[in-house]
């Protein structure tokens, strides 16, 4: 599956795996100035440009170890 928008809570935000995840899409999170920690679960692979772009609060992000690209500027 993939993730194109997140409208939740701020603060700690987990991407679990039982969403299955895959790609998270491009402005995903796009100026989110509520989320300070991220945590992406497997089976994400893919994070394309902009998807954390401008996100002032965002002090830590966990990477899963599944990932196999990063587009450039994912977090410009």
């Amino acid at each position: 599956g993939y993730l194109r928008e997140y409208h939740g809570p701020g603060g700690k935000v987990t991407i679990p795996k039982d969403l299955n995840v895959y790609y998270i899409y491009e402005d995903c999170f796009q100026n989110n100035t509520n989320i300070t920690e991220l945590e992406i679960s497997a089976p994400c692979q893919e994070i394309q440009s902009f998807a954390f772009a401008n996100m002032k609060s965002l002090e830590r992000i966990v990477i899963p170890e599944s990932m196999e690209y990063v587009y450039s500027y994912a977090f410009y």
